[in-house]
């Protein structure tokens, strides 16, 4: 078994042989396709039969929240709630969940963060394939559609509903760190306490890594993918990195960023090219680091120094040179 994976643009690097690991834990991995990506998990454990249980449950927790989470899926409750002729659905409680949290994150980023960006992104889509740019007009009826506060929820009955014809939401942005949030507790209610779980760029470092104390995670270089500019060493904590160059759309042979500011319709254009997030919740740091790709360094970084146990770092490319730019906190995990 290899001791390198790579997942997105994270990897985890383990050495050592997991005979010698304090306590006699011993190291099993397994990674299935999942979410539309990749996802690993690692789990440490005297007894093999418990860790295979322990991944089993991760997996299939996974499989359940993706199979109502996503809307590419029938019947799934995005996908229920985006065709709803009049714009309410009755949700699973872990659906509304991730809805209610990012409709708070919409507030806490001012707007950066909206879940409602679902019309603009077809538009883009339809763009590039098209090779087309959306019409100032088209681009207006989609933002007509859009507002995370034009959300409405009911906790008792668990229904969502929008207040605006036309709404549409798209989750991604903020559902695979909830997800991965999940697997870790099926994993825990196994008995398991030292686990990794990586999802592309979402991933959560469960206790320590018995081989060297923690989870050792490489950044890689959003300018060359091979590389890693920065290692940090987490337990207990959820590690989410996105950026702009990571996918892309491309009309008339100009690359657009996939991640689109829903308070212009426009997608998302500053000089930011990477942005790692740590903390505890591997929802908020998911949601956190798609709204600092649209607000930039600067306001990115206050937005989540304003939030208790949070630390990012923005990496920054002007056409010469990469910057790098934290929030003081971040150090204590650099390595």
């Amino acid at each position: 078994m290899s001791c390198t994976y790579r997942a997105g643009i994270l990897f985890m690097l383990m050495t050592g042989l997991a005979a010698c690991s304090p306590g006699k834990l011993k190291k099993f991995q397994d990674e299935r396709a999942l979410m539309g990506t990749k996802v690993s998990i690692t789990v440490f454990s005297e007894d093999g039969e418990k860790a295979a249980r322990a991944m089993e449950a991760a997996f299939s927790r996974i499989s359940a929240l993706e199979a109502i989470l996503s809307k590419q899926r029938k019947g799934s409750d995005i996908d229920r709630l985006n065709s709803s002729p009049d714009g309410k659905t009755k949700v699973a409680p872990e659906t509304f969940e991730v809805i209610k949290r990012a409709v708070d994150y919409g507030k806490i980023t001012l707007g950066a963060f909206d879940v409602t960006v679902e019309p603009l992104l077809k538009l883009w889509e339809r763009a590039e394939k098209e090779n087309l740019l959306p019409t100032p007009a088209a681009l207006k009826r989609a933002l007509d559609m859009a507002g995370y506060d034009h959300i409405s929820l009911d906790p008792v009955t668990l229904e969502v509903k929008f207040d605006k014809p036309g709404m549409r939401i798209d989750i991604g942005g903020i559902a695979k760190g909830y997800i991965v949030g999940e697997a870790v507790k099926a994993i825990q209610a196994q008995g398991v306490t030292q686990a990794l779980v990586t999802a592309g760029g979402d991933m959560y470092a469960l206790g320590a890594n018995p081989e060297r104390g923690a989870w050792n995670i490489g950044i890689r270089n959003p300018l060359k993918q091979e590389e890693n500019i920065r290692f940090i060493e987490v337990s207990d904590r959820a590690v989410s990195t996105s950026g702009h160059y990571m996918r892309f759309y491309t009309v008339k042979g100009k690359q657009y960023s996939h991640i689109v500011d829903p308070r212009t319709g426009y997608p998302a254009k500053n000089n930011v090219v990477s942005v790692t997030v740590i903390g505890a919740d591997g929802t908020a740091v998911d949601a956190l680091t798609k709204s600092m790709v649209v607000l930039g360094a600067e306001k990115g970084l206050a937005v989540v120094a304003a939030q208790p146990g949070f630390d990012a770092l923005v990496l920054t490319w002007d056409g010469a040179k990469l910057e790098y730019f934290q929030t003081p906190g971040f150090a204590q995990y650099l390595r």
